[in-house]
């Protein structure tokens, strides 16, 4: 039976690689995370004591696009500038079957310009924005896995 699928292996491979190309791909605006961000390993609580994490984000645009890919004709140009700084602690002591404590602040500053070129200035701005604050974290770390409770 090994050698029957062995002879239909690169039919089928080519199939999927047919059907893949001719599904019509979309460009978006949209994000669940900022650009640059990844959530990669985002579970896994960090070693006892301060941990301090910076991320510099900075977007900017001078024209628009509409579904199809044609360059709109009323854009104007916008950027935004964030700087997010994220101060964690962990706990030394484990409880509830090895879970270390922790909290989290994050404290972003921006920056922003938006304009068009029908309304001019939109708005524009900067200083200290909206601030994230995770007071009661739960971590357990295994070998294979890691899971917090937030």
């Amino acid at each position: 039976m090994w050698s029957t699928c062995e002879k239909f292996r690169p039919g089928i491979s080519l199939a999927i690689c047919v059907a893949i190309l001719t599904v019509r791909a979309q460009g978006q605006n949209r994000g669940v995370y900022p650009l640059g961000m990844s959530a990669t390993n985002s579970g896994v609580t960090p070693g006892p004591g301060f941990t301090y994490v910076n991320q510099l984000l900075f977007y900017s645009r001078d024209h628009a696009k509409d579904d199809v890919g044609s360059t709109l004709p009323v854009t104007g140009e916008n950027y935004v500038l964030m700087d997010m700084n994220t101060l964690a602690w962990v706990s030394k002591k484990t409880f509830l079957g090895g879970a270390k404590y922790s909290a989290a602040a994050t404290l972003p500053f921006a920056k922003n310009s938006l304009t068009s070129n029908i309304q001019r200035k939109v708005s524009a701005g900067g200083g200290f924005a909206d601030s994230y604050y995770l007071p009661f974290i739960l971590g357990w770390n295994r070998e294979r896995v890691a899971i917090r409770a937030i």
